[in-house]
């Protein structure tokens, strides 16, 4: 397929370690086809003869921009971006030109004149500058780099070897530096820290120019609640934001995004993996097959090389032999979890790894709300502590999918105070709700 459509709101995020220099080459993207807010009778959109784009009608056949276009923005405004002659420039709906054909490259952070930064990037001749929404020139083509600094689209990095400058929509110097160049991309808060490179090596610098982490390191990879992962030759480490050292540069990849200060650490094959603390205590050794945290993020699920699953405490204490195949829980419920121990054989338990019911269940299933299970292809209600609410009687039955949803389906029918509903099921036919004593409500009064 040949629909393109220039690259307008953000350069691709690129991996902390790797440099982020901008292709001059690279300016058109593969982009899917919007749909038309327009109504049928009015559609317009792209077409294409002898290899070069234009606009139609698509009711009436007639043709509102001229094929005369190498590429062409694929939605039809007043501010579509195209090439033309090796050139780009920018037409609007009448075909009229808003930006003159004369440059490699320009990137808009949005067609909506209202939220657009005031200028767009443009390219000559291998250099970035800024131009205004009519081509003048704002910022001279100096730069080897210019983009979008942040989501909102308030401040645009210009930067070129031993010079960067962050300028904010009213035109003003946010902040200006002399470092070898910035890093582009990830794990780390740009609003606050910016991420930077000096005679080789990578460092952390807040916007007072205050060096946060020393420029000691090959690269970073992401900072969490003062925690930076730092990277060499492909092995990972741990140091705080100060640069003390938590975990040597020896590891394959350390996760961040764990809850409770612990981070998932794996051995250079992947074979192995662990938990640490952020003070770089190992809670879980790297010895196991699989660590993840499960029900809640208030217990570690650990297999084993033998595949089999054994539940931990976030200290790492076992609770339970390994006896699982797999762990089933919610997001939303700490310390309840379905363990299977077999084909269609699950047991639960709590978050001591006490089974909670003599029964083995045929199937289970979890919701913010309740937890059910089957014995016998029949259904019954537990609680979110565990405790049995109905007799397994339901041919179908299940807890709410999310509290709102809950409360916008049952806000009509009050409870006894200390009761709420926990789930809905199937009887003789008909929906009826089941509250957290195990007693049923029919609406319809059936």
């Amino acid at each position: 397929m040949l629909k393109k459509q220039m690259l307008l709101l953000s350069f691709l995020a690129l991996p902390l370690f790797a440099a982020a220099q901008i292709d001059l080459e690279e300016t058109v993207i593969e982009a899917p086809q919007h749909e038309s807010s327009q109504s049928k009778e009015d559609r317009v959109e792209w077409f294409q003869l002898d290899g070069l784009y234009g606009f139609k009608n698509l009711m009436t056949g007639q043709v509102l921009i001229q094929p005369e276009f190498e590429e062409i923005d694929l939605t039809y405004s007043d501010f579509m971006i195209g090439r033309k002659n090796g050139q780009t420039g920018v037409i609007n709906q009448k075909g009229e030109i808003v930006v003159p054909f004369e440059f490699q490259k320009i990137k808009t952070s949005s067609r909506n004149a209202k939220k657009r930064f005031p200028w767009l990037l443009a390219a000559k001749n291998g250099l970035w500058g800024l131009i205004d929404p009519t081509g003048r020139t704002f910022e001279p083509f100096e730069w080897a780099e210019a983009t979008y600094y942040d989501q909102t689209d308030s401040l645009v990095l210009l930067s070129k070897p031993g010079l960067q400058r962050l300028i904010n929509r009213q035109g003003k110097t946010v902040i200006e530096t002399h470092f070898d160049r910035w890093e582009t991309g990830g794990g780390i808060d740009r609003k606050k820290l910016i991420y930077a490179r000096q005679n080789g090596k990578v460092g952390l610098v807040d916007f007072q120019k205050k060096v946060v982490l020393p420029f000691e390191f090959e690269y970073l990879m992401w900072v969490e609640d003062k925690v930076v992962c730092i990277g060499k030759d492909n092995r990972f480490g741990l140091v705080t934001l100060d640069g003390r050292p938590i975990l040597p540069v020896e590891h394959g990849y350390i996760h961040s995004k764990y809850a409770h200060g612990l981070f998932g650490v794996g051995t250079p094959d992947a074979k192995k993996q662990g938990l640490v603390d952020s003070t770089g205590v190992f809670v879980m050794p790297i010895e196991y097959a699989q660590v993840r945290l499960v029900a809640g993020r208030s217990l570690v699920a650990a297999k084993n090389m033998d595949s089999k699953i054994a539940i931990f405490d976030l200290r790492g204490k076992q609770l339970t032999e390994f006896l699982f195949e797999s762990i089933i829980s919610h997001d939303d419920v700490p310390g309840l979890f379905f363990g299977q121990i077999g084909p269609q054989q699950f047991r639960l338990l709590n978050g001591k790894g006490e089974f909670l019911s003599p029964e083995i269940f045929e199937s289970v299933g979890t919701s913010p709300t309740a937890f059910t299970a089957s014995v016998g292809r029949k259904i019954a209600f537990f609680r979110l502590d565990g405790k049995q609410v109905t007799g397994f009687k339901y041919g179908g039955a299940m807890g709410f999918d999310s509290l709102i949803n809950r409360d916008r389906m049952t806000g009509n029918y009050r409870l006894p105070q200390g009761r709420t509903w926990i789930g809905h099921a199937s009887s003789n036919g008909w929906k009826i709700y089941i509250d957290s004593e195990g007693n049923e409500f029919d609406p319809l009064g059936n």
